[in-house]
């Protein structure tokens, strides 16, 4: 264990930083903050004014502004999966509590209220210069990323940035490093003599909508995993932790659309399609394909569950993955829209794929 103290300033932390990359050229930015003990908004932080400028929490502006821009590739990431969609930002609607961007590529949920800072990062890379808006949530880590591509109106991406640039927050390198709030605690499953379980059991069966299963869980007081592990029999099935890596093999050989959510405390992203070209390499599980990428740490996945839901449009089926902290890592469906029922190919496959290690009684 080292016993070099932790920066204390911006410019110290840029000059740990950068030691930490001449070491190892390969590290991204997540990893250097874990290994600096610092959260990744604070590297941003340390950054001179002509790599990352501030940016004014005027999020309404911000989403809104991102159409002039074009074709943009949006990321949302959690610890042990990364979405990447390239497409437009449309179709938008926000207030206070919640923003969807509803666009045929770009799919996104996010939460302004967990919204902390955002910069606009200028990146040299081997392809040449990269721009992107950075936001990052209230514990300093990475909520949504939006990258510029080849197809991108710089001009308007500038202008954007511009008309949002706060000249009150320019880096000062004597600053100290800044501080967000306390990362929240992994959290622990209720004891089952406190929770209603016959209650919640009953609401499970009852329910009508795939949406309403946040509001029970929360009207419960249980977390997400401990909901399954209380599901009512036949409605949440532990399977083995590769089922994944198999279904995504199989849907793609078939063709089936289907739905990726990969989500944090800030933001969810969804894909709706066919994947096509699905390749693992060393932890990471990746879909490649032209305008979605998914990169998913299977060494990260500590269970996985055939997850079964009622709707009025009849059982809809998911597999959900966790890590050992039991917090969510992503969702798979097929893929369907309100009022449609759920593709049979995805019931079959996924029924085929995910072999029980465990049933809920």
């Amino acid at each position: 264990m080292s016993s070099t103290p932790s920066p204390r300033t911006l410019t110290e932390l840029r000059s740990a930083w950068e030691a930490a990359v001449a070491e190892n050229p390969r590290l991204r930015e997540r990893d250097a903050a874990l290994l600096l003990g610092v959260p990744e908004a604070a590297l941003v932080a340390s950054l001179p004014a002509t790599q990352a400028v501030p940016l004014k929490p005027d999020w309404r502006a911000l989403f809104h502004g991102l159409e002039a821009a074009g074709r943009l590739t949006a990321i949302t990431r959690n610890d042990s999966a990364v979405h990447e969609k390239h497409g437009l930002y449309r179709h938008i609607e926000m207030d206070d509590r919640q923003g969807v961007v509803h666009d045929k590529d770009i799919d996104l949920r996010f939460f302004p209220g967990a919204f902390g800072r955002a910069w606009a990062v200028t990146k040299e890379t081997a392809h040449g210069t990269k721009k992107s808006i950075q936001i990052f949530d209230r514990w300093g880590d990475a909520a949504h990323k939006i990258w510029s591509t080849e197809s991108t109106d710089l001009a308007a991406f500038d202008a954007l940035v511009a008309s949002l640039t706060d000249t009150a927050a320019m880096p000062d390198g004597d600053a100290p490093v800044p501080t967000f709030d306390p990362a929240p605690a992994p959290t622990a499953a209720k004891p089952v003599e406190s929770i209603d379980v016959e209650g919640f059991r009953t609401a499970w069966r009852n329910m009508k909508d795939t949406h309403e299963f946040f509001g029970m869980v929360h009207r419960f007081g249980v977390d997400r995993l401990q909901a399954l592990e209380l599901a009512p029999e036949g409605m949440a099935t532990s399977v083995p932790l590769d089922t994944c890596e198999k279904l995504l093999a199989a849907v793609a050989e078939e063709k089936t659309p289907i739905m990726v959510f990969i989500g944090n405390r800030g933001a969810i992203q969804i894909h709706t399609d066919p994947v096509e070209k699905v390749a693992a390499s060393g932890p990471w599980l990746n879909v490649l394909d032209e305008g979605f990428n998914l990169h998913l740490r299977r060494d990260q996945v500590a269970s996985a569950w055939l997850v079964v839901k009622p709707t009025e449009d009849g059982l809809v089926h998911s597999l959900e993955l966790f890590d050992k902290d039991r917090v969510l890592i992503a969702q798979f469906f097929g893929a369907r829209k309100p009022g449609v029922p759920e593709l049979k190919a995805w019931t079959e496959t996924l029924k085929r794929i995910a072999t029980p290690t465990a049933v809920n009684a």
